[in-house]
């Protein structure tokens, strides 16, 4: 059985509803970012990292997997 990933951001999406500080908001856009990546949406992966990065800029991960979408032709 193959993931549904877009099944999966709208989960993280939803989660973002309920994150109630900075560092939850982070995580569900890095995590949405990833899910993005993972279904080969570079579009929607690059914003949801612009997105992690607004509330934590400079973050290494987010960082990393922004250069990497950027440097990618998925």
């Amino acid at each position: 059985m193959d993931a549904d990933w877009r099944e999966a951001a709208k989960a993280w999406q939803a989660a973002r509803l309920y994150a109630d500080d900075d560092d939850s908001r982070f995580y569900t856009w890095l995590n949405e970012a990833r899910v993005w990546k993972r279904a080969g949406d570079k579009k929607h992966a690059v914003a949801c990292l612009k997105e992690a990065l607004a509330i934590h800029p400079g973050n290494e991960v987010a960082s990393r997997l922004l250069d990497e979408m950027r440097g990618s032709g998925t």
